[in-house]
């Protein structure tokens, strides 16, 4: 890290918060570094610079490139939330203007689709309901994206849910109702408590990258400036 003798003081209260916080002993070093690097590379934060730390971080700890792999793939499909949360207002608009729409059947492919994910998921969603009824298209692209790292991928689900419950606690997302039914995934796959909430505390160490990033460019302006 660069930029502590400029603000000292202050540079040793922010990353010591992120380095208590991020190497918390409540995840082993692997999963918080995996945790982490999901955090930073959700479409929610897209941080380049995160990302190259923490897959180095991960790395460093044991993780394989699979293993990164899986963590990206993993999270890709958070984008979807755009279409989840606000096909629901769109119908209601449509309702409003006097656009009628019946609840479309579901297709044989998306029922498939759908017996397959509680199967392996072992839940199902109204959002993801009202997906596969209006945008079964769409569904079924994004049903196979997201089942690709449960059926293909070599992390433990627990690792993948407790990405999941960091990444929808985080300030760039804050959730609630996915870190509720994370968590609860979460525990199904044998995460406990104390373990969540180390994914509670990566997802805070978020604020730590403003500060990294803009006091490096602050010392190499500095460092020119004294050439």
């Amino acid at each position: 890290m660069t930029g502590r003798s400029a603000a000292p003081e202050l540079y040793d209260a922010v990353i010591g918060f992120g380095d208590a916080s991020a190497h918390s002993a409540r995840l082993e070093p692997k999963v918080a570094a995996l945790v982490a690097l999901a955090v930073r590379a959700s479409a929610c934060t897209l941080s380049a610079e995160g990302i190259d730390h923490w897959v180095a971080v991960a790395m460093a700890a044991g993780a394989t490139a699979a293993e990164v792999a899986d963590v990206l793939a993993s999270i890709a499909p958070l984008g979807n939330h755009a279409v989840g949360a606000s096909l629901p207002v769109l119908l209601e608009v449509a309702a409003e203007a006097g656009q009628q729409i019946g609840e479309p059947e579901l297709t044989a492919q998306a029922k498939q689709i759908k017996d397959e994910f509680v199967a392996m998921r072992g839940y199902w969603t109204d959002g993801r309901e009202r997906l596969a009824r209006y945008l079964p298209g769409f569904f079924a692209s994004y049903m196979e994206l997201s089942a690709a790292p449960w059926k293909h991928g070599v992390l433990e689900g627990k690792v993948r849910e407790l990405m999941m419950v960091a990444i929808d606690a985080s300030v760039a997302h804050m959730y609630t109702d996915g870190v509720r039914l994370h968590a609860r995934m979460a525990m199904q796959n044998g995460a406990t408590l104390d373990e969540l909430i180390g994914a509670l505390e990566i997802a805070a160490t978020l604020g730590v990258d403003g500060f990294v990033h803009g006091m490096r460019t602050a010392s190499a302006i500095d460092r020119e400036g004294d050439t």
